[in-house]
């Protein structure tokens, strides 16, 4: 996702999915956290995405700011 070409208030904007998974702010360690999309709303103005942390903290952003700070979380493998 090209962050600079994400416009929050524009109604068409490409948004997570609910239940996606990401690593907020990967490259800043004192920032780092893993989080899971849990609700993306139109305020009739702008986009909003809010986020929960693995320990349930959540928090909102404007989706510029979501997809400025974020990377895919890598795929969790599990084996029997």
């Amino acid at each position: 996702m090209d962050a600079a070409r994400v416009n929050s208030y524009d109604r068409s904007a490409p948004r997570p999915r609910i239940g996606s998974r990401w690593v907020w702010e990967p490259e800043l360690p004192h920032a780092r956290e893993d989080i899971t999309v849990i609700s993306v709303r139109w305020n009739g103005e702008e986009w909003w995405v809010e986020s929960e942390t693995c320990s349930g903290i959540a928090a909102w952003n404007d989706l510029s700011r979501f997809w400025e700070a974020v990377l895919p979380a890598p795929a969790t493998q599990t084996a029997l």
